[in-house]
């Protein structure tokens, strides 16, 4: 068994990786909302959007150019699946920081409601057809975006002015407040006080999606994100993929048990559906008998879609998820 600190070197690599990008999309954001220039465009993370894209594409019915940078995207899922889920996205990393560490899935098939995620990316594309771009307040990107810009910035602001006020009463304080705010004013907060009550209702969503992870680790991620959706359709043919090596592996089922998205069948020898598995690699660090690797995989994955019921499609955001 490799040593425990060679075990873990994935993990503080893509750890690394989700806090190099976070702060990335958030510098990004802060440039746009403050007017300042930036050495990268501060609609980056919504140009690599692939659901982005075509859906601004289908919706202004002609090709935009920025836009298209989502092709890099498809082809990074094409080569490693759904890492994007897993290594870039902002709002993934978020969940990923926010799930609980103890939580252990249930043995068996995992839920087939976690396909109707599927199908979430059609209804966002069947939208722009018809020229609207309303339901793309479900994609990952702009609720994060939304949420931040409408909500949680305008209302830091808000404190921020609230406490400046109340503090510069006192005569001591007053050179120091004033250098704070000449310096916060432009750099991190706009130097104009937006009104942002009507967007407390973006912070209740963005605070319940966080909240979800009490009930499944990525619950977002598991059952309704769009752009996770359409990425693990593409990842279904994907060049490299998670597999098991039989000979080695002793069914302990710690893969199983701990996989982040449940991605892992304990009933078909610890396989994983592509379309589900963000490539974390937990399951390859954590495999006492080291039976786990990432290979190069030249067939399509099964389609798991196919699996759902009419009942189950047509009840699928009414109906209590069934227990994994």
């Amino acid at each position: 068994m490799a040593p425990k600190k060679t075990r873990r070197k994935w993990r503080w690599t893509r750890l690394s990786v989700q806090i190099l990008l976070l702060v990335l999309f958030l510098y990004l954001l802060i440039g746009s909302r403050v007017g300042a220039d930036t050495f990268l465009p501060s609609d980056l993370f919504f140009h690599l959007n692939p659901l982005t894209g075509l859906s601004a594409m289908l919706a202004e019915k002609r090709f935009i150019v920025p836009m298209l940078l989502g092709l890099l995207t498809i082809g990074l899922t094409l080569v490693l699946g759904r890492a994007w889920c897993s290594w870039i996205c902002p709002l993934g990393t978020l969940l990923d920081w926010t799930s609980p560490r103890r939580f252990r899935n249930a043995m068996g098939h995992p839920s087939q409601w976690r396909q109707v995620k599927l199908l979430t990316p059609l209804a966002v594309l069947l939208g722009a057809l018809l020229g609207t771009l309303s339901l793309l307040v479900l994609d990952p990107i702009t609720i994060l975006f939304r949420t931040l810009t409408s909500g949680f910035i305008p209302g830091m602001n808000w404190l921020v002015t609230r406490s400046e006020t109340y503090f510069y009463r006192y005569d001591a304080l007053q050179g120091v407040l004033e250098g704070f705010d000449d310096f916060i004013r432009g750099t991190l907060l706009p130097a104009a006080e937006p009104y942002f009550i009507p967007s407390i209702g973006l912070i209740v969503i963005f605070v319940g999606i966080l909240a979800l992870n009490a009930i499944r680790p990525r619950f977002w991620c598991r059952y309704v994100c769009p752009l996770g959706g359409l990425l693990g359709l593409v990842s279904r043919v994907s060049l490299l993929r998670r597999t098991v090596d039989q000979e080695k592996c002793n069914s302990c089922r710690r893969c199983a048990r701990e996989c982040p998205v449940n991605a892992i069948d304990s009933e078909k020898a610890y396989a994983s559906d592509p379309a589900e598995c963000t490539l974390c690699l937990k399951c390859v660090e954590d495999c006492p008998a080291r039976a786990i690797s990432v290979r190069r995989q030249t067939q399509p994955a099964e389609p798991e879609l196919e699996r759902l019921t009419r009942r189950q499609v047509l009840g699928s955001y009414g109906i209590k998820l069934r227990t994994e």
